[in-house]
């Protein structure tokens, strides 16, 4: 799984809007304690395809932190996991216009 979308120039350390990154899920951790029950899912943006497979650095990167009861997933397999956290990273603002690829 992967996305593309642009990548404005306030979102990255080089000030510069890129206008086809490539953005995968890169991690993923889980937080069952009884206290605080969340997921956190990390961004990595890639300037192009090449650079995504060959999961260099990237040009972007953010871990975002989910209170587990607003992440809609039906199991915690692997494969569900994945499935829920790239539905739930295009429901946000920096992801809205971004498309499957």
């Amino acid at each position: 799984m992967a996305m593309q979308g642009k990548l404005s120039k306030e979102k990255n350390e080089y000030r510069y809007e890129f206008k086809e990154v490539y953005y995968k899920i890169d991690e993923l951790t889980l937080d069952l304690d009884t206290h605080r029950e969340e997921i956190g899912i990390g961004v990595r943006g890639y300037p192009d395809k090449a650079s995504r497979e060959s999961e260099g650095m990237g040009i972007y990167k953010k871990v975002f932190i989910v209170p587990f009861d607003e992440f809609e997933c039906t199991s915690l397999s692997k494969e569900d996991l994945l499935t829920a956290a790239y539905k739930y990273i295009k429901t946000l603002d920096d992801f809205k216009n971004i498309k499957d690829v």
